[in-house]
């Protein structure tokens, strides 16, 4: 029949577009390889800070050296602080029956000088007090009035060594021994030529050396 014919057609239509369709997707073009590409995009650590080492400062170390006055109302203090290679001195009198404090004198100097109190610092009346100095060259002593005063010329002290070596240059001082009186400082020398030892005042109140017959050890 027509009908029967007409499907026929159809069936053999459709087989054939399968048919093409089939051989056309298994001859198609493979696609190609594509190479892949990867970025790599570095990550740059953080180094550690390096944090600067402060150089060690010494802390300061403080010393105290003290001398009573022979009748015990009146105390010298020596007041050392020492940081690295330099001390500052600060010298203090002390009236122990009022209870008051007097600064006569401070220093800042090199570890290579020092400053020493002797035992017989004081006066017999306490009006004055006298130290020594030592350096790498030559000792010098001092003298100071226990009021904090300045003597005569305006100076804060006396440097009987310098005094003595414009007095005379026939002896050198070696060393200063105390107190002869309460004006009367006891100078102990040497002779620049032989070496014979001679003693000699030093008078506060005139402020000049007064040669002595006997030498006092």
């Amino acid at each position: 029949t027509l009908r029967h014919e007409i499907e026929t057609i159809l069936f053999i239509f459709l087989a054939s577009m399968i048919s093409t369709i089939a051989i056309i997707w298994l001859h198609r073009p493979q696609p190609q390889n594509i190479p892949s590409f990867h970025i790599v995009i570095p990550i740059q650590e953080s180094l550690p800070t390096a944090t600067p080492t402060p150089n060690p400062v010494s802390a300061p170390v403080v010393s105290f050296t003290d001398q009573t006055s022979s009748d015990g109302t009146q105390k010298l203090t020596m007041r050392t602080v020492q940081t690295g290679n330099m001390r500052a001195y600060t010298f203090t009198v002390s009236n122990l029956t009022t209870n008051t404090d007097r600064v006569i004198f401070s220093e800042n100097d090199a570890t290579d000088s020092s400053y020493l109190v002797p035992f017989n610092a004081f006066s017999t009346d306490n009006a004055y007090v006298y130290l020594e100095k030592k350096d790498t060259q030559s000792n010098h002593f001092f003298v100071f009035k226990t009021s904090g005063e300045s003597f005569s010329n305006g100076q804060e002290y006396l440097d009987i060594t310098t005094r003595f070596t414009d007095y005379t240059s026939n002896y050198q001082l070696a060393d200063v021994t105390g107190w002869g009186s309460s004006t009367l400082l006891v100078v102990n020398t040497k002779s620049a030529a032989n070496g014979t030892n001679a003693s000699f005042w030093f008078d506060m109140s005139s402020e000049h050396f007064i040669a002595l017959a006997n030498y006092f050890p």
